[in-house]
């Protein structure tokens, strides 16, 4: 190798020499202007949706889902099974399958389904003369469904009702 390379490259002389690990070269570049986020699409209104974000705090979250099923579940006795569905995006994944999992500790169903959405953002540009731009953007959603197990019988559903306060 010669020293005279604008490369710079890593390494301990005996291997290969790598490029550094993040080089400037490797990030995106910043689209000039200023981003405004939408927010994600809104989901089905058929059911009781909850939108989980990373700032949520957990036991409000969990307590008002657990009183949404039992009100739904009262209001649909005979009809349909009441069905609650906790919704989180990206950064609130975890918080969002952390409540899934406190229902099925309590004795409710949950069935979880994951996807992606594509989310357009607005970019303001700095110039005043340039017009707005969209940017599209994936991001990673989980949907935890949480409702009462359906084998039970009436007694036990109210078993689970009662433990669940």
């Amino acid at each position: 190798m010669d020293d005279d390379e604008d490369d710079v490259l890593v390494g301990d002389g005996d291997g290969p020499d790598f490029p550094p690990l993040f080089p400037d070269t490797l990030k995106k570049p910043k689209a000039p202007g200023t981003l405004h986020k939408r927010p994600a699409p809104p989901q089905g209104l058929s059911q009781a949706v909850f939108h989980v974000s990373a700032k949520s705090p957990f036991i409000s979250l969990l307590k008002r889902a657990k009183k949404e099923v039992i009100k739904l579940h009262s209001r649909r006795q005979r009809r349909r099974n009441a069905v609650v569905m906790l919704v989180g995006l990206s950064k609130a994944i975890e918080k969002t399958l952390s409540l899934g999992l406190r229902f099925q500790q309590m004795g409710y169903a949950i069935q979880i389904e994951t996807d992606t959405v594509e989310i357009n953002d607005d970019l303001e540009p700095d110039n005043l003369h340039e017009e707005w731009r969209q940017i599209t953007r994936y991001v990673s959603r989980v949907k935890v469904t949480v409702s009462l197990k359906s084998g039970k019988d009436d007694k036990e559903k109210k078993k689970v009702l009662v433990d669940a306060d």
